[in-house]
């Protein structure tokens, strides 16, 4: 199966078990294991939406250099643009958008442009940040998951636990 029909198949799967979304921030950074195997990937991002989801911001960094599948372009490289984020809940607010992620999840969707001179271009992704400490604690308290959408880095999928803070709007 080609990886952008798994990639539909995972978002679909998950999009069935999250419903509503608000508005949230997260941010962290940390590595995870590398889709490649032994090495590590590294991963930055701070997304807000405190002030409206239409008025979400922030950035999304990250580097997988040994990435199957983009071991013959030095891997993935990419910094991104956040152009909505939200708090998956199920509580039911029909006028807030549905969620990719599980339920408890701050749902990522960034504009990228890839930093690899091996392998240019632009595309979209999504990120899944989940807080699984208390939002203060130091270490890995959270999973962090990416899903490539379109441009260079097309299929990329990729999970693991690193440093995730949810914040509560207002504070």
């Amino acid at each position: 199966m080609p990886n952008y029909f798994k990639l539909l198949v995972a978002l679909s799967t998950v999009s069935v078990l999250a419903a509503c979304g608000g508005p949230g921030h997260v941010s962290g950074e940390g590595n995870i294991h590398s889709l490649g195997g032994f090495e590590t990937a590294t991963l930055k991002f701070d997304a807000n939406s405190c002030d409206g989801i239409d008025n979400s911001n922030g950035q999304v960094i990250m580097k997988d250099k040994h990435a199957i599948d983009w071991e013959d372009v030095s891997g993935i490289q990419l910094e991104g643009t956040v152009d909505s984020t939200y708090f998956c809940s199920d509580s039911l607010d029909f006028d807030a958008p549905l969620c990719s992620c599980n339920t408890g999840y701050q749902e990522i969707n960034f504009s990228y442009v890839s930093t690899n001179d091996q392998a240019p271009g632009e595309g979209t992704a999504i990120a899944c940040m989940g807080d699984t400490g208390n939002g203060n604690e130091k270490g890995l308290n959270g999973i962090a998951e990416v899903f490539v959408i379109s441009g260079p880095y097309t299929g990329y999928h990729n999970v693991g636990a690193t440093n995730v803070t949810q914040h509560g709007c207002g504070i």
